[in-house]
């Protein structure tokens, strides 16, 4: 009798709680949404401003930067540890659309560069960039095909 007491007080309790820090790429995320669960949520940071919304998120493969791509198709590239930005490409885009997707290149391959980001964006057009020199490096642009993602192989190409 004293075992099936400590088996049922053992299925009914609830988990302990754990802290999650979470990077807020937007004030869109709310803490209020984590109240009635076994978890503990804290804010570490924000990443960006409510003025121009964030539409998606990306550590790249060093986890040293994090890329925000915004509402009006600009991307924010923010250093991880000081929480502070410290790019900012394609901005004075002609019609702004909000940036769908951002995928950094694997550092796989031998002679592969590093901080390259492919960027899909609302309007089709898909991009290369080298984050660090804030240069463009190739863009394919349909205007037939709506582009909902893409991606790297594992050998970075």
């Amino acid at each position: 009798m004293n075992n099936s007491r400590k088996s049922r007080k053992a299925s009914t309790s609830s988990p302990s709680p754990t802290t999650i820090s979470t990077f807020s790429p937007s004030h869109f995320f709310s803490l209020q949404n984590a109240k009635n669960t076994p978890y503990n949520v804290s804010e570490n940071c924000v990443l960006g401003t409510t003025e121009t919304p964030t539409f998606c998120v990306r550590f790249d493969p060093m986890d040293k930067y994090i890329a925000a791509g915004k509402y009006d198709g600009s991307i924010q590239i923010f250093n991880a540890l000081t929480k502070k930005p410290t790019y900012t490409l394609n901005t004075g885009m002609d019609e702004p659309r909000p940036m769908q997707l951002l995928k950094w290149r694997p550092l796989n391959g031998p002679g592969i560069t590093k901080n390259v980001l492919l960027s899909v964006c609302s309007n089709g057009a898909l991009q290369h960039w080298h984050t660090t020199s804030g240069r463009l490096l190739h863009t394919i642009h349909d205007d037939m095909n709506k582009l909902e993602g893409a991606d790297f192989k594992n050998d970075g190409t």
